[in-house]
């Protein structure tokens, strides 16, 4: 009976229990591949911890997450596929990293082909975005793209245009600086040098040296640094080893070692990192950070190294986000019903198999949308991280210290105050670019041209010379003081053919400077080379130290024609007419105040004729008053002089005016009549290709034969032919300057040579305006480090005043004797064409042109606001002598005078008018009973009273007055 009731407990029994049993969680396995080098221990931590926390807070519902956690080598690729197809076979989910680009790959081709969704936290080739070759790869991490876009603005900001870049061989480093490189080209910056190193599985068996060798050559101080932190920090070590991670320099490293390298407390910063610049994945903008962190900061950091301090960098936090990541999707995957087995497919076959849920399992993590540690994990439809955030780092003795941030929407934001570079240099310190010239020695070519560079071979004394003291002039100053800027030693020697430099038009070969420099006989030519375009594709110039254009060079000859009128050729027309205009307007003023100034003296006679004779006039008339303003011009004096106060002053401030026309007038005649003119039908390079009496020429295999034989511009194309068909080609400078002294020869060159040559022969003359401007320069071969170098150090010589010293030395400066020159458009920096220093042996005996001394109008126009306000003076005498007249003609006792002095006004303009009137009818005679005989008669009575009244004024006592019939 008992026996029989046994199966029915047991069948009860195990209907309660298997419900139970049931809900016990159950196992989901996930793999993860990391490396076994120290610097992987973080990530190894991170897994660990990660996995505890997606448990503790039962992110998936009765389930345990667990990860199988395989080490490797760090470059063993095919180790890495032999694990990833070990890991596919023990019923896991997904496989989680390695860490790097080249690793990311090897584990594709495994989980591409079973099927596995991979998830790498740190995978930033651009390739990757490649769902075709990578269909099952999921990447926690933005593309180098987005990272490139970061640094460069990051250079930008700095203001910096020049740089070198380093990386490592594997895909993580070639590919890391491509969008970079583009936006570097782009915006016109100077990649100096890109140099690579192969990665080694032991990091301190790397060689860089050649490498940096390299990048200390280039002269860039900007170091662009990608790779991974195990190689990063070996090469910043050896970096250090060689001086060049000292003052000066900059380092910019990318995440793959920012994001692996965490500085504790209580660790010290070497002090070849100290300044290290990076960028940085932000690690703490998602909201689980400070849950995690919790979890974190507490653990033990013996079991788990890295944990144990509320810090954690970039590369682990990716690798937490990674769990969490298929935690969600699986947890989504459970909520929608779905129920997936683990992974146990064999890969070593052909076929492989394949999971049967792995698309499943992709299409769930790549719909996750949920709050992470580092941000928010949500993907685009290419598989792209949505949000993506950088920091901009520093290191400092304590560690990375944030300094700016970088996001898709703000863009870079940096704080210079806080950033220090290498060596504790600051922003302002900093140069992008440093010739490494110290200790060098140069081979410098050079081609002799007085007063540039001059050989001797023996000095002042007679003792011989040897190597560099041979050599003196300006330029050879100005490579002096290079030298001691620069710290760069040099050798100097004379081009072998004498000649600058010209290119055979059938062989494309150089000669001359040009030619040493082209065929590498000479690392630098220093002499009076001139820039130009067919050059610079051969070799690179500097900044003109000297500009310069070209002009012609011949004999004076003196004037054989005459002018009758040289003698007027002082003042010009138009002064001339002004001065025989205000002599005129002198004597019409002059006449004027005689006739209305009361204590002008006119005599008056009595009226003895009676009617019918006309009035004498006064002597002082207009034709006086012209005679008076003629005779004063000549120096003559006159036979009349003004009476009245206000003409006086006339006389005087017309005098005044007098004098200093005549003695600027005899000054100017003295100055023609002393000095022979001299002139010449050429005054252009137009009249000198227009005739066919002087031959004319330029040196050859000059930068001026260059021009003439490639230009297409009349006249320069006709005078081309013309000296061909003549030969009229000169040797050296020399040569030219003997054939314009004794032939009929127009030798052209640059203005400078020639002009310093005029300056020191008083029979030589440079003519015309300067054409095919250009400028002296120092050229290096092409792509020379140094050339920019070399520019702004002449720049620094013209700003400080340098070079204005070395041209008053070598008295260099513009002939005086050229004719119309026009002045030419320059750069700020340069000097302007026709710069002049009067030091020359031929100043006093110079050319001067009649034109530049001729003295105008606005040169004397002060003279005649003189004169003419002389005449504004007088006029209000004038006014005053009125005015005390009719005061005085005032007398309130006597009923025949005016009572007041406007009734007196009136009164003496009433008789200036009827005078006026008088005398204008005087040339009809007025007998007896004609209309106009009273008038006279009263008209005479009251000038002689004025004259007598005016008489006893200036004659008599004081206390007379004048009376008034």
């Amino acid at each position: 009976m008992l026996l029989r009731w046994i199966p029915v407990w047991l069948l009860g029994t195990c209907s309660l229990l298997c419900p139970l049993l049931a809900q016990e969680p159950r196992s989901v396995k996930i793999a993860a591949l990391i490396a076994d080098a120290e610097v992987y221990t973080a990530e190894r931590t991170a897994l660990e911890l990660a996995v505890q926390y997606v448990n503790l807070n039962n992110i998936i519902p009765n389930a345990t997450l667990e990860c199988i956690i395989n080490t490797t080598r760090e470059l063993a690729f095919f180790e890495m596929v032999l694990q990833a197809c070990h890991q596919s076979r023990s019923g896991v989910h997904a496989i989680i990293g390695p860490v790097g680009s080249s690793a990311v790959k090897a584990v594709s081709l495994v989980s591409g082909a079973v099927q596995i969704p991979q998830i790498a936290p740190v995978a930033t080739d651009p390739m990757l975005v490649n769902q075709q070759t990578y269909p099952f790869l999921v990447r926690l991490s933005a593309t180098d793209t987005v990272q490139s876009r970061v640094i460069a603005d990051v250079i930008d900001h700095f203001g910096w245009q020049q740089m070198s870049i380093l990386t490592s061989s594997d895909d993580y480093g070639t590919h890391g600086f491509i969008e970079f490189e583009r936006i570097a080209g782009v915006k016109g910056w100077l990649i100096r040098t890109v140099q690579s190193f192969d990665p080694t599985e032991d990091p301190r068996r790397i060689r860089v040296r050649r490498q940096l060798q390299a990048i200390k050559a280039a002269g860039a101080r900007i170091v662009l640094l990608n790779c991974l932190a195990s190689f990063g920090l070996e090469v910043l070590r050896q970096a250090g080893d060689m001086r060049l991670t000292g003052v000066g320099w900059a380092w910019i490293v990318t995440d793959g070692v920012t994001g692996m390298t965490s500085f504790r407390k209580n660790e010290t910063v070497p002090r070849h990192l100290l300044g290290l610049l990076g960028v940085k994945p932000v690690e703490d903008k998602g909201e689980l950070f400070g849950d995690f962190m919790k979890l974190w900061s507490t653990a033990d950091s013996n079991r788990y190294p890295g944990a144990g301090v509320w810090d954690i960098e970039a590369y682990p936090a990716k690798f937490v986000d990674a769990v969490l990541l298929f935690a969600f999707a699986y947890r989504d995957l459970l909520r929608a019903g779905q129920s997936v087995t683990g992974a146990s497919v064999q890969c070593d076959r052909f076929p492989s198999e394949r999971w049967e849920h792995g698309d499943t399992m992709l299409q769930y993590l790549r719909k996750v949308s949920e709050e992470g540690i580092t941000s928010k994990i949500l993907f685009t439809k290419d598989g792209t991280p949505t949000q993506v955030e950088f920091d901009i780092v520093n290191l400092w003795e304590n560690g990375w210290q944030r300094v700016g941030t970088w996001n898709d929407t703000d863009g870079l934001t940096i704080d210079n105050s806080v950033t220090s570079f290498m060596g504790g240099g600051q922003v302002e310190l900093m140069d992008d670019f440093v010739s490494d010239l110290r200790n060098r020695t140069l081979r410098i070519v050079t081609h002799r041209d007085i007063p540039f560079v001059m050989k001797n071979l023996n000095d002042s004394e007679g003792n011989p010379l040897h190597g560099n003291d041979q050599y003196s002039g300006l330029c050879i100053d100005l490579l002096k003081w290079l030298s001691e800027q620069l710290g760069f030693r040099y050798r100097l020697f004379h081009v072998a053919d004498d000649k600058f430099g010209n290119k055979d038009r059938n062989t494309g070969r150089w000669n001359g400077v040009i030619g040493d420099l082209v065929y590498k006989k000479a690392d630098m030519a220093v002499t009076d080379l001139t820039i130009t375009a067919e050059r610079e594709e051969d070799v690179d110039f500097t900044l003109p130290y000297i500009e310069a254009g070209s002009t012609f060079i011949m004999r004076k000859k003196a004037r054989a024609e005459y002018n009758i009128m040289n003698f007027s050729r002082p003042f010009q027309p138009e002064l001339w007419a002004l001065v025989f205009i205000t002599t005129l307007a002198v004597a019409i003023i002059q006449s004027v105040i005689n006739k209305l100034s009361p204590y002008s003296g006119i005599p008056m006679e009595e009226d003895s004729s009676g009617p019918g004779e006309s009035d004498e006039d006064s002597p002082y008339t207009f034709g006086e008053s012209l005679w008076h303003s003629f005779a004063a011009l000549i120096q003559q004096g006159p036979e009349f002089f003004p009476r009245a106060p206000s003409g006086r002053i006339t006389s005087i401030f017309w005098g005044m005016g007098i004098l200093i026309v005549i003695a600027t007038y005899t000054a100017n005649l003295a100055a023609f009549l002393t000095i022979s003119r001299l002139e010449t039908t050429i005054e252009s390079v137009e009249d000198l290709a227009a005739q066919n009496e002087i031959v004319y020429g330029v040196q050859r295999d000059s930068a001026t034969q260059s021009f003439f034989d490639e230009s297409n511009i009349e006249p320069f194309k006709t005078m081309a032919a013309v000296m061909r068909a003549r030969d009229s080609y000169v040797g050296s400078m020399d040569e030219g300057i003997r054939k314009a002294k004794t032939e009929n020869y127009a030798y052209i060159s640059d203005n400078v040579l020639l002009d310093y040559q005029a300056n020191r022969d008083c029979t030589l003359r440079t003519v015309g305006r300067l054409f095919k401007k250009s400028g002296f320069g120092i050229a290096l071969p092409k792509y020379s480090p140094y050339t920019e170098v070399f520019s702004k150090k002449i720049l620094q010589a013209r700003e400080s005043g340098f070079l204005d010293v070395l041209i008053k030395k070598w008295k260099l400066g513009t002939s005086s004797t050229r004719q119309r020159e026009v002045p030419a458009m320059r750069m700020p920096w340069l000097p302007p064409l026709g710069y002049r220093i009067e030091t020359s042996e031929c100043v006093k005996d110079k050319d001067k042109d009649f034109n530049s001394s001729i003295i105008g109008v606005d040169q004397m126009l002060g003279v005649f606001v003189l004169i003419y306000g002389g005449m504004g003076v007088a006029f209000v005498a004038l006014l005053v002598e009125w005015v005390v007249a009719c005061a005085r003609d005032v007398s309130r006792s006597d009923p025949k005078k005016p009572q007041t002095i406007c009734e007196a006004v009136s009164r003496r303009v009433s008789v200036l008018w009827n005078r006026s009137k008088c005398r204008s009818s005087c040339g009809h005679p007025r007998g007896k009973g004609h209309p106009l005989q009273q008038i006279d008669e009263d008209l005479r009575t009251t000038d002689i009273a004025l004259q007598a009244a005016s008489y006893q004024y200036d004659n008599g006592p004081r206390s007379i007055k004048p009376t008034l019939v």
